[in-house]
């Protein structure tokens, strides 16, 4: 990885709490970040320029596929392509260990993390209705999106 992306390790679950909270209604909390990146089949890259933490995301690999468990930019840093390098990145990773396919949900009301999957190549496979609870709302749908991964 170059420039401000990096590997992320257990150390980084204080982090990542503070910008999962940042970014979704239900955030996971320190100890569930640091249970997923102490799993070997994980692959956690995040983004930090000037060394603070803003973005990351986490791939759980198994055998030739992984599922993409969360991708987060904080608010203050949107609009600058992170995500979509930080999920570069993790596809580059994956790929080398072998993967072919990484799967994903996201909610249909998220625009913004829908176009990042746009332009990375995702396609719909299915709709998984209800999949998220919404804080005094109803649940909202997810896509189920997919891409496949060009060798090595």
């Amino acid at each position: 990885m170059t420039g401000p992306l990096r590997a992320l390790t257990p150390t980084d679950a204080p982090a990542l709490a503070a910008t999962h909270a940042q970014c979704f209604e239900a955030p996971w909390a320190e100890r569930d970040f640091a249970g997923w990146l102490a799993r070997p089949d994980v692959i956690g890259v995040g983004v930090a320029p000037g060394g603070h933490l803003c973005g990351f995301g986490l791939l759980l690999v198994a055998v030739d596929e992984a599922d993409l468990v969360t991708l987060a930019v904080a608010p203050s840093a949107r609009g600058q392509g992170w995500g979509g390098r930080v999920l570069a990145a993790l596809e580059e990773q994956a790929t080398a260990r072998g993967v072919a396919r990484v799967v994903l949900e996201v909610a249909v009301d998220n625009h913004p993390a829908r176009a990042v999957y746009a332009r990375a190549g995702y396609t719909q496979q299915g709709l998984r209705r209800g999949y998220y609870p919404r804080v005094g709302g109803a649940p909202v749908d997810a896509l189920l999106l997919a891409r496949h991964l060009e060798p090595v």
